[in-house]
């Protein structure tokens, strides 16, 4: 069983994290029973048991978290509101598992824009994140859809999408 309680020295504003799994093994490999991540703002939980190798590719096959992020609780950008939905862990080539994910929220607000419902799917090939689509319906009955790829090394984004349908701001 494994415990542990984080708090960041820099930036200090990160917020306390709380990891908490049980599990059983080697220096090979290891069967994770339970799994979870907290903080302030975001919970995940493993949907069921998996195995995991300590060395690339890590998984032998897909793996779930559950997720709810409390918007009003992060430190990042002004919002509210909250989301859950799933993230996928697969095994890939690379250094680390490919994440594919949704979310969904309703009475959403980022900085003054207020979405009745938000909807957003994506993968997570690092340090890529592909969103394949964000859609939101505005408190005011626009639609906004938007898709591209940020490249989180790079600090840029790739293929960016934005549609807007409706009376936008009204």
């Amino acid at each position: 069983r494994l415990s542990a309680h984080a708090l960041a020295r820099w930036p200090a504003y990160l917020p306390p994290i709380e990891v908490q799994a049980r599990l059983s093994g080697d220096t090979n490999s290891a069967q994770v029973d339970v799994a979870s991540i907290s903080a302030p703002w975001l919970k995940a939980e493993l949907t069921r048991p998996v195995h995991i190798s300590f060395r690339p590719p890590f998984l032998s096959q897909p793996t779930a978290l559950d997720l709810t992020a409390d918007l009003d609780q992060q430190p990042w950008l002004a919002a509210r509101g909250r989301l859950a939905g799933q993230a996928v862990l697969r095994p890939s080539g690379g250094r680390f598992p490919q994440v594919d994910f949704t979310l969904a929220g309703s009475d959403v607000v980022v900085s003054n824009v207020a979405a009745k419902t938000l909807r957003l799917e994506g993968e997570l090939h690092w340090p890529r994140i592909r969103l394949l689509r964000g859609q939101a319906e505005m408190n005011d009955g626009s639609t906004v859809s938007l898709a591209g790829t940020f490249d989180v090394d790079q600090q840029t984004i790739q293929r960016g999408q934005l549609e807007f349908s409706g009376g936008f701001g009204r």
